[in-house]
């Protein structure tokens, strides 16, 4: 087997972890975390995210969360995956923020079809709220979205696309 060394920085975060079986609700919630943040699994051996210092921070307390409720975490920087090329790997990302975006658009397109008495006045449904993590997680155009929407849903975005997914 042949080793090589890349000096780039990894593009790739992998969260690891285990919780014990007796603990549900907190199972449950950083499941929930996990999906807020967009992060992809990888059958059952982790969560992985682009890295960036946004990215690095959520895995970051997402692990001491899960070692708070008597569980193992770890973060870990990869450059790869042996058995996941980088590009199908980009794919997944891209497929999975596809189908958000649909569903935040199908959710614009109704409250856009409200008469204006009827629109709920600077609120956002339960749906749009949770989509901008995952939009601002990956921050990239993909088929059949706009960079639009998820610039729209937070004006403080000033981040550029993530070159490793994008």
């Amino acid at each position: 087997m042949a080793v090589t060394s890349q000096s780039s920085e990894a593009p790739w975060l992998l969260l690891v972890f285990s919780l014990p079986a007796k603990r549900a609700s907190e199972r449950v919630e950083i499941w929930r975390k996990l999906q807020r943040y967009g992060t992809l699994p990888l059958r059952s051996s982790g969560y992985v995210l682009p890295n960036s210092a946004l990215n690095q921070e959520r895995m970051e307390w997402l692990a001491t969360a899960i070692r708070d409720y008597k569980g193992q975490a770890s973060v870990v920087q990869a450059q790869g995956f042996d058995d996941l090329p980088g590009e199908r790997l980009k794919q997944r990302f891209l497929e999975a923020r596809a189908v958000d975006y649909q569903k935040l658009l199908h959710e614009a397109k109704k409250i856009v079809g409200l008469p204006p008495s009827r629109r709920p006045a600077g609120k956002s449904s339960r749906r749009t709220r949770g989509a901008a993590p995952i939009f601002l997680s990956t921050n990239c155009s993909t088929p059949g979205s706009s960079r639009g929407i998820a610039t729209s849903m937070s004006s403080s975005n000033t981040r550029k696309p993530n070159p490793a997914i994008c």
